[in-house]
């Protein structure tokens, strides 16, 4: 469970403030999803396994917009091990 503190900022956020509070709150565990306004996931997810310190985070790519083949793609090349549909079937894609 967590609350509003916690999270990463909106998608309004810019990336450079997303990428600072990762580094800040070290998560256990980042979700976002792949298409974003200012930033997409996979982009998002490249920089932060640039940065050493919030590099070895797990992501989670959560997605109502492409089709599982792709955002498996997607999630692969920048290893992101699972990625959720929307809306959420209760099964993880592997």
């Amino acid at each position: 469970m967590f609350n509003s503190e916690q999270t990463l900022g909106s998608i309004r956020s810019s990336r450079r403030e997303r990428l600072d509070r990762a580094r800040a709150l070290q998560p256990d565990l980042i979700i976002t999803d792949i298409l974003m306004p200012t930033m997409d996931g996979y982009e998002f997810t490249r920089r932060l396994r640039d940065d050493p310190i919030i590099a070895s985070t797990p992501v989670i790519f959560y997605s109502a917009h492409y089709l599982m083949k792709e955002a498996r793609a997607l999630a692969t090349k920048c290893a992101v091990e699972y990625v959720i549909s929307k809306p959420v079937d209760g099964r993880p894609a592997r």
